[in-house]
């Protein structure tokens, strides 16, 4: 991730931020799978490809790309000893682990064909500057894939984001960098219920405030989206060329 907030004061179940499949809770099961989602979703667009995971975390996403037709991956992170667990549980021959900053990645200009960064850039404080640097490693024909959160179905405020979009704001911040840019949605929102789940965070302890993520009746599909006000999903995932 880029620069998240630190609140060290605040109480928040660790692997709900950055997962680490041995060591999986209860509560971040359904997470993971979600993860696992999008990262099969980028897979046939990596076959023979350069890509750089940004923000790969403990590497499980970069491992998954590198062993199902990925050329080479280059997974960076910010954090050293989740990139020394990276190194140590997830090592490929055709994966380089590097320590970096999302808004400074550690990469060449026009040296890669696909960026994957999923769940980044609501940490990145100056998310800008992430779509420059993605824009300028990418080569001409490259490839973003990129996932966020919706923020009009967030529960409550997440202390280690900077910011959230609604759809037509991711939409407009992307096109800002990248012409052709297709939306997908996934994990569709069964809206009554949110309006119940607002009203029982405000009373809830925060360590159970994971519990009303979960909702397990929710698909985990993810649906390309044709219409700018079809917004009903937990998240975003977008590609976007030049």
């Amino acid at each position: 991730m880029g620069h998240s907030k630190n609140y060290k004061k605040t109480k928040i179940i660790p692997d709900l931020e950055r997962i680490i499949p041995d060591q999986l809770s209860r509560h971040s099961r359904r997470l993971f799978m979600e993860h696992i989602d999008r990262y099969n979703f980028a897979l046939p667009y990596v076959h023979d490809k350069m890509v750089a995971d940004v923000a790969c975390g403990s590497g499980y996403g970069s491992h998954l790309l590198a062993n199902n037709g990925a050329k080479k991956v280059t997974g960076i992170d910010c954090d050293r000893k989740t990139i020394q667990y990276a190194k140590k549980r997830y090592p490929r021959c055709n994966i380089t682990y590097k320590v970096g900053e999302a808004e400074d990645l550690p990469l060449s200009t026009i040296s890669i064909d696909v960026v994957v960064s999923f769940e980044t850039i609501e940490h990145i404080e100056n998310p800008k500057r992430f779509l420059s640097e993605a824009k300028r490693v990418l080569k001409k024909s490259g490839l973003l894939i990129i996932s966020t959160p919706n923020k009009k179905y967030s529960i409550g405020d997440n202390p280690f984001h900077f910011s959230e979009h609604n759809l037509e704001e991711f939409n407009q911040l992307l096109k800002k960098y990248f012409r052709d840019v297709i939306i997908y949605g996934q994990r569709p929102v069964f809206q009554p219920i949110m309006i119940v789940y607002r009203f029982l965070i405000k009373f809830l302890p925060l360590a159970l405030h994971p519990l009303l993520h979960m909702r397990p009746w929710e698909r985990l599909d993810i649906k390309k989206i044709t219409n700018i006000h079809d917004d009903g999903y937990v998240y975003f995932v977008a590609l976007c060329k030049e």
